[in-house]
């Protein structure tokens, strides 16, 4: 993974501005916004190298999507970060350092390097 993205999405991770979802990238409710990790990193190539992409609603739904994805990393974001999977698993164990309300991630397989 490419160091310096990691080192956003940690510190995006810990710094409590992205509320906990899952089973997409990104739900926004009622009671909010919620992004799961792969959301968070999402967002910040957004906010970092494609400012002219927002997130667009899903049709009849709370889910939102980017780049036509809405549970999978898009291609855009996996070869910024330097990811091997658009699925990836980011294991318990790799987020520790993180907060343990990150750890509820999505499934497939990425080791954090």
């Amino acid at each position: 993974m490419n160091p310096e993205v990691k080192k956003k999405w940690v510190e995006a991770l810990k710094s409590g501005k992205y509320k906990q979802g899952q089973r997409a990238l990104h739900l926004k409710t009622s009671d909010g916004s919620f992004f799961c990790c792969l959301g968070v990193l999402c967002d910040l190539y957004i906010k970092n190298v494609r400012t002219d992409v927002k997130w667009e609603s899903e049709e009849h739904s709370e889910k939102q999507r980017v780049f036509g994805e809405v549970v999978y990393l898009p291609k855009e974001v996996k070869e910024w970060a330097d990811l091997h999977y658009m699925n990836p698993v980011v294991h318990e164990w790799d987020l520790a350092n993180i907060t343990m309300v990150q750890t509820q991630v999505l499934s497939a397989s990425l080791l954090l390097k």
